[in-house]
């Protein structure tokens, strides 16, 4: 966590603006004592002590430093045009990492940098909803899983079960963000097809028929087919998308409040 709260300014306030002897430190959505972790190489922020449970314990560096760069590219892209940008706000039951409060409407950006469950992603979704909060999902982005070493191009892509729930929710589109200094200048939509599996044939075990089979689209492999880098927030629009059922499984995507490429 980048931030906590601090009882005795009675606000929330950043690690790296503190010193150990300025707590104590507590976690606003479970309550527990935090400790600041700095160094030379690591972002400075809030850890939850290790016997401690708690669904925002144990963020990886790099969730951290997206979530820096995010923020602050935000800040500098809206400005006075919004009401605040705050980092890590709890929300009744959710917590943005970080949260763009409108004139009109509020944008929250939740950044995944580890598989989530279909379960969580769906409480979540209803979550934001639920407050009327249009949130964006956004990945870590990797060039060595788009492109070919050899020659550069877009290669197929195998998508996690949460992936491929936001690929559907974002109409075939996902977004990442790249923390290195190259690409983290905005965000990066990429948008993917799906791939077909070629018709062929086979024999039977006794060689006596031969089976054919039709095409047959892969449900978790996708290929890349067009990429956007340095969007701004202003590049997206708050939409309302109803819900659907998720393709070749038993439950439903719920109805939400998102951010869509323009």
């Amino acid at each position: 966590m980048l931030t906590a709260y601090h009882p005795q300014s009675s606000r929330q306030v950043f690690a790296a603006e503190q010193s150990s002897s300025g707590g104590p430190f507590f976690c606003p959505a479970c309550g527990s004592e935090l400790r600041i972790k700095k160094g030379l190489k690591r972002i400075h922020h809030f850890a939850h002590l290790p016997e401690k449970v708690c669904i925002y314990k144990g963020e990886s560096q790099l969730h951290l430093r997206i979530k820096k760069q995010i923020y602050y590219s935000l800040l500098q892209e809206l400005g006075t045009k919004v009401k605040n940008v705050s980092l890590e706000k709890l929300m009744d039951t959710i917590r943005p990492d970080v949260l763009i409060e409108g004139f009109k409407k509020n944008i929250g950006i939740e950044i995944q940098v580890t598989p989530l469950t279909p379960a969580e992603l769906i409480r979540r979704t209803t979550a934001y909803y639920q407050q009327k909060i249009h949130v964006l999902w956004v990945l870590p982005f990797s060039k060595e899983r788009f492109f070919a070493a050899d020659d550069g191009e877009f290669q197929p892509i195998r998508l996690k079960e949460f992936e491929l729930m936001l690929y559907y929710m974002n109409y075939k589109n996902l977004i990442f963000w790249d923390d290195t200094e190259k690409l983290s200048e905005g965000f990066i939509r990429i948008q993917l097809q799906d791939i077909w599996q070629k018709p062929g044939s086979y024999y039977s075990i006794d060689w006596s028929t031969v089976i054919e089979f039709n095409p047959k689209k892969l449900k978790q492999k996708k290929m890349p087919s067009q990429i956007e880098y340095h969007l701004g927030l202003k590049e997206f629009k708050p939409v309302y998308a109803p819900p659907f059922q998720m393709p070749k499984s038993d439950y439903f995507l719920p109805g939400r409040f998102m951010m869509l490429k323009k």
